[in-house]
């Protein structure tokens, strides 16, 4: 590998960094930086977009070169202190980069420009020692090798011990060799090295034949490195999605396979509309307004068909449904929820073409969880009011609707009990977190005025107010139209 490295030294300046249809671009952030993750997504996005762009990322923090090479581009050109996130194109310097609106417009500009005019690489222009050209042969070969995620299977257990770690706990770790499955590392024999002075959280033990991801790395020295990711579990999901569309059948008969493509649909729109409206700068709680209402359609007419029963689930779910509305928009402005409790939400921050509204995102979250419980709980009562109604037709609107309710009852304790469980699950190892008594909370006071914990009471109660008033709206109106003699 040295070899290669010397190699790649000579004919550095030939094809690394010459390259007249392509513009180099560098990022320099730091692991210890908050926002520098969802900035160095966007520019590897951005990559992606723009093939004239050859990226080379640096993080500065555990990387002592890669920090070296920072302060030589701050010194050859007197730029004072640069901060990361720093993205430098050619010779324009963005420190402390962050992205806009009109970011990525500026930087095509840029590159339009550079292609055809040229241009000065002050990165390059800054080297003057070897390690700086290592460093940046290094950065080549990750980037190279960025994303090769690849499969592979275990075939041999080198070695298995339990080793001590340097904070005196003992783990199980293991050596092992695998062979890719696919890519350029199909039939290749590749050594994981899991036996060492450290651990990770998730992590598995591992038997012969078990199927598995791997990344490939470059580390300090320039040789490429592989870590197993998780079990690959593509075909246990299969077998359980066969498992289920088979009940499905069998239990639901053909009804059951129209809810499977009422599913398929609702998925569709979901990832086709609402995501991509989302993403494009829209109003989150609009476009789940629209969205919920094709999806609503499609789930109750596909299922149901087009007959009275579903006329009247449609329009009992959409009364409901605006109740739940109003009390999330309600309860959300009087809790002063942002939307930016949860980790995930931190990730799509500077994701997407416009900035997202998180408190709309969290409005559209609590009423896409609240249509599913609706249109269960809703159906059930019109249909089993229209059975009361067939069973004995010299009820009286009154009786029929005071045998319904009650069924109507009964299903509103189990579901509301089902949503609360739901989301207790979601937020349970908060919930050890909290009651553990080793978080920064003293008390259950502290604890409920959490965000996190707030979030998921006020998306709890409303859905659980709005499953409440959808059992007598519901009622009403399937007695008023089957309960007529």
């Amino acid at each position: 590998m040295k070899k290669i490295i010397i190699i790649l030294f000579l004919l550095l300046p030939l094809f690394a960094f010459a390259d007249n249809s392509r513009v180099n671009v560098y990022f320099f952030y730091s692991n210890d930086c908050a926002h520098c993750f969802a900035e160095k997504e966007f520019i590897k996005d951005l990559a992606k977009k723009i093939p004239e762009i050859k990226l080379f990322i640096f993080e500065t923090q555990d990387n002592q070169d890669n920090a070296n090479l920072l302060e030589t581009l701050s010194q050859k050109f007197d730029l004072g202190v640069l901060n990361v996130p720093l993205l430098v194109v050619g010779d324009k310097i963005f420190p402390d980069f962050h992205r806009t609106d009109n970011r990525e417009k500026e930087i095509r500009a840029i590159i339009k420009n550079y292609l055809t005019h040229g241009y000065k690489d002050i990165v390059v222009q800054s080297i003057d020692s070897n390690e700086d050209k290592q460093t940046l042969v290094f950065a080549q070969l990750n980037n190279e090798l960025q994303d090769k995620i690849f499969k592979a299977e275990v075939i041999e257990i080198i070695k298995q011990q339990q080793t001590t770690l340097p904070d005196g706990v003992i783990v199980e770790q293991q050596d092992l060799l695998l062979r890719g499955l696919e890519k350029e590392f199909k039939d290749r024999e590749i050594k994981f090295k899991g036996i060492g002075e450290f651990d990770v959280i998730k992590k598995h033990i591992y038997q012969v034949g078990d199927k598995v991801l791997v990344a490939a790395a470059v580390d300090h020295q320039g040789n490429v490195q592989y870590y197993i990711t998780d079990y690959i579990r593509t075909s246990s999901l299969w077998w359980l999605a066969l498992v289920f569309v088979l009940s499905l059948f069998i239990v639901g008969g053909w009804k059951g396979l129209r809810s499977l493509l009422a599913l398929a649909a609702t998925f569709f729109v979901i990832v086709k509309y609402i995501i991509p409206s989302i993403l494009s700068g829209a109003s989150p709680l609009l476009t789940v307004l629209i969205g919920s209402l094709i999806i609503l359609l499609i789930i109750i007419y596909l299922t149901e068909g087009f007959r009275a029963r579903s006329h009247i689930t449609v329009i009992s779910i959409l009364f409901s449904l605006i109740i739940t509305i109003f009390l999330s928009w309600f309860f959300v402005g009087l809790t002063k929820l942002t939307g930016l409790a949860s980790e995930e939400a931190a990730f799509l921050i500077n994701i997407g073409e416009q900035v997202i509204n998180f408190k709309g995102l969290l409005l559209a979250g609590i009423i896409i969880g609240a249509l599913g419980v609706l249109d269960d709980v809703v159906i059930s009562q019109v249909a089993t009011v229209e059975q009361l109604a067939k069973a004995n037709s010299q009820q009286s609107r009154g009786e029929i609707f005071k045998r319904a309710y009650k069924v109507g009852v009964s299903h509103i304790n189990s579901m509301t009990n089902t949503l609360f469980l739901a989301y207790v699950g979601v937020s349970l190892p908060l919930l050890i977190l909290f009651v553990s008594g080793q978080s920064a909370f003293t008390n259950w006071r502290q604890v409920i005025n959490n965000e996190a914990i707030a979030t998921e009471i006020v998306r709890t109660l409303a859905g659980s107010i709005g499953l409440i008033l959808a059992v007598p709206i519901a009622t009403a109106m399937a007695v008023w139209w089957f309960g007529r003699k």
